[in-house]
């Protein structure tokens, strides 16, 4: 049985997962469904808290955060990129460190640490929102220094 999963309306849902906080190198992240461009990481929805793919023009700017032996992604001025478990399909948001979870980028996809079962996803192309979930539509990432 599948859910309908959320789109970016509303509150963040999801457990406190940091309570501490250098960042290393700057970068945006692109995307790719079945080996084709298909846009950017950005932000949207509800307070912009929600991940969605963009257009270059828009696509957010991002450095790794080293913490505790977990390299975290942050959005510099605004916050981490966390997934929520609370909320169906596990959409992909910016919020705070307390929320955030640590990310690995390999071969090609980028999934939270420890669950490489859970890469970056799209459920619908044409609505864009960002996922941790390998029921839907799984993407390429490559990491864009600038």
């Amino acid at each position: 049985m599948t859910t309908k999963p959320h789109e970016a309306a509303g509150a963040f849902v999801g457990e406190v997962r940091n309570t501490g906080s250098s960042p290393l190198g700057t970068f945006q992240l692109k995307l790719t469904l079945n080996r084709v461009d298909c846009g950017w990481v950005g932000r949207g929805g509800s307070q912009g808290i929600w991940a969605t793919i963009v257009d270059q023009a828009d696509a957010q700017t991002f450095q790794w955060y080293a913490y505790g032996g977990v390299t975290y992604l942050i959005i510099p001025n605004f916050g981490y990129m966390t997934w929520s478990g609370g909320l169906s399909g596990s959409p992909i948001a910016i919020n705070s460190w307390a929320y955030a979870c640590g990310w690995d980028l390999q071969n090609g996809q980028l999934y939270p640490t420890g669950h490489p079962d859970m890469p970056m996803s799209v459920y619908d192309t044409n609505k864009g929102w960002l996922y941790a979930n390998n029921g839907y539509s799984i993407l390429g990432v490559t990491r864009v220094d600038l």
